[in-house]
């Protein structure tokens, strides 16, 4: 099947991003922030049968006045920028071998560029806290009365603010739980 999708994005400032100053970290609110607005459109194709699921999509968003930490004679402050784009695509494979298993394995590429006047603050064309690729593999164990996953993630470095660590190296995110119906 083929599936479209567009719509808005809208986000006001947080109280933080408004008015944090505790005088102890290096991060100062921003009372000028203005909301973040923008739209986003996804295509997406997939097949389906019995035992398993694949899925391709591609999607491209726009950002007007994003919100961004921006360092300034060590200081952090939040700014917006004039504009962010982001593209980039997924690969999913859900696999159902069996009635009581479930696997899930999902691949992102994020390509984030910012406008001219974030990038001479920031020295790049980064985007703050984003990743650029992400691997999440899933395992899902259905006893009937309760739910068994066991999930991996892997996300490589992220830009941030910080002078000192401008990047915040890779991970890798072991989770386990139980999902019991009320």
């Amino acid at each position: 099947g083929l599936l479209a999708k567009a719509g808005l994005l809208y986000c006001k400032p947080n109280l933080q991003q408004l008015y944090w100053n505790d005088g102890v970290t290096k991060y100062v609110g921003n009372p000028n922030l203005n909301s973040e607005s923008g739209w986003h459109t996804e295509l997406n194709y997939f097949y389906k049968n019995t035992f398993s699921k694949i899925s391709v999509a591609t999607y491209f968003s726009r950002v007007v006045n994003s919100i961004h930490a921006v360092t300034f004679e060590d200081v952090i402050r939040y700014e917006n920028s004039s504009d962010g784009i982001f593209f980039g695509g997924t690969l999913r494979l859900d696999l159902f071998p069996c009635e009581w298993l479930t696997l899930n394995l999902l691949y992102e590429n994020v390509n984030p560029y910012v406008s001219q006047d974030l990038r001479l603050d920031c020295g790049d064309k980064r985007i703050m806290w984003t990743y650029k690729n992400m691997v999440w593999v899933n395992a899902g164990f259905d006893f009937g009365a309760a739910d068994f996953f066991v999930s991996g993630e892997y996300v490589d470095k992220r830009p941030t603010t910080n002078t000192n660590m401008l990047w915040i190296p890779s991970y890798f995110l072991v989770k386990t739980g139980v999902k019991v119906p009320f």
